[in-house]
């Protein structure tokens, strides 16, 4: 199985312009509209329900210890091209991540993050 790991990864980058690691955890109802360039790193948690465009990745800050290292996207978020999620955040339900945003920090339900680094927006009523 080692030995096939590899081919599977170089097959999925070659045919659809990602990576996205076997170890992820990834729920039901995960829409990628436009594969290319999307990193999904081995410890993320992606809920029911999302959405994730183009160049967008999640993954490990690089370092402390690969425990609770990576992010939790949570059910229903929308994350917009060129998004960075970084290191043991949490994306809370129905949250947006805005175009181009470094998220370095939980962004609470509902809330929209826009920025580099991230600036938290409540939602308009």
């Amino acid at each position: 199985m080692k030995m096939f790991l590899p081919y599977l990864r170089m097959r999925q980058y070659r045919l659809c312009g990602c990576e996205v690691s076997p170890r992820a955890i990834i729920g039901r109802g995960v829409l990628l509209p436009h594969p290319t360039g999307i990193i999904i790193g081995q410890g993320v948690t992606i809920e029911d329900n999302v959405t994730i465009l183009q160049n967008v990745t999640l993954g490990h800050l690089g370092s402390g210890t690969e425990e609770d290292a990576y992010p939790v996207i949570g059910e229903g978020v929308a994350i917009y091209a060129g998004a960075k999620i970084i290191g043991n955040v949490r994306v809370g339900k129905g949250a947006k991540v805005g175009a181009n945003a470094v998220v370095l920090k939980d962004v609470p339900d509902g809330y929209i993050a826009v920025g580099i680094p991230a600036q938290m927006k409540a939602p308009k009523a």
